[in-house]
């Protein structure tokens, strides 16, 4: 059940978390594609671009999502699971893989029946998937060998 608890923590974050693009697009034309105009989103960029030019609308990268995806949520990913996971530390690994890709087999699943791009999407960044699993594990091994060192510690001075 905690797997559960943790792969459905993984969907949370990724459905609250911020946006890949920001709603703003810039017009941008030859030569030099220089910045023409910002609009609120790509429907009114399109609909003012300039004929008999070469210009392209694009969207602007939200400067805090990489972070939130490279650094905070692994991390908080692999705190919480050692804060739900019970057990041996390898088996605490083990469920915190088996709630992660579980969860991400149940949004393919989903995407495949509403949205043929979103499984697109799924795959293309299937590698972050496995750095994202990787550093939580990493932090749930860590926090583990911390609190196991931690006691250790408190046990030695309980003693003398």
């Amino acid at each position: 059940m905690s797997a559960f608890a943790v792969g459905a923590l993984f969907v949370g974050m990724t459905l609250l978390g911020p946006h890949w693009y920001k709603k703003e697009t810039e017009l941008r034309c030859d030569p030099g594609w220089k910045l023409v105009a910002v609009y609120p989103d790509i429907t009114k960029c399109s609909a003012a671009m300039p004929t008999g030019r070469q210009c392209g609308c694009s969207s602007l990268q939200n400067e805090w999502a990489p972070l939130y995806s490279n650094y905070f949520a692994p991390v908080a990913l692999g705190i919480v699971a050692w804060f739900l996971l019970r057990g041996a530390r390898l088996m605490r690994v083990a469920w915190l893989n088996i709630g992660f890709w579980g969860s991400i087999l149940i949004m393919g699943v989903y995407y495949a029946f509403t949205n043929a791009e979103g499984v697109e999407g799924l795959v293309l960044v299937f590698g972050h998937f496995i750095y994202v699993v990787l550093v939580a594990s990493v932090v749930l091994i860590a926090s583990d060998l911390f609190a196991h060192g931690i006691a250790q510690v408190l046990r030695k001075r309980a003693q003398s």
